[in-house]
């Protein structure tokens, strides 16, 4: 049998300032009962997530159907600022690679966060740079700015606004 795994980002949260720990907004209550339900017909063996409360709340809402109780893990939580990209992949990698042998031959969901997610996503696609094999090493700090400085952008192009 197969070992699958759900990695799954936490639904939208309420504010801006993620350090805050913010629940779940009305929307990401929403986005998680979509992800329930869409995952309600697929069996589903174990559930993790960060310990942060946006991340907890949503495993617990798609999680519901299975009768489970998500699990936290403290190397699940997000990276911290100036945290290298690297370190956050060492930490991501470890943890989710050992959740893989635990439940091996079984289906897991696991909630975590976007840069968490994506550095693991990475070094699983041999991306150098997020697998500690390249030379450019992001810092949470300066990934997180340049997403938002893209995003920003894109968002002014779609409303005609220039900067």
């Amino acid at each position: 049998m197969k070992t699958v795994m759900y990695l799954l980002r936490h639904a939208a949260a309420e504010g801006t300032d993620a350090r805050a720990n913010p629940p779940l907004s009305r929307l990401g209550v929403r986005q998680a009962e979509a992800t329930r339900d869409f995952l309600a017909i697929r069996p589903i063996d174990g559930c993790y997530c960060s310990p942060l409360l946006r991340a907890y709340q949503t495993a617990l809402i798609v999680a519901a159907p299975h009768g489970l109780v998500p699990q936290p893990l403290d190397a699940l939580t997000e990276g911290e600022p100036g945290e290298s990209a690297v370190a956050v992949h060492a930490r991501a990698a470890t943890a989710l690679d050992e959740l893989l042998a635990a439940h091996a031959g079984e289906s897991v969901l696991v909630v975590g966060h976007d840069l968490l997610n994506r550095v693991y996503l990475a070094g699983l696609m041999g991306f150098p740079s997020w697998s500690g094999t390249g030379s450019a090493r992001p810092s949470v700090r300066s990934t997180r700015r340049s997403t938002c400085k893209a995003s920003s952008r894109r968002d002014q192009r779609r409303s005609g606004r220039r900067t």
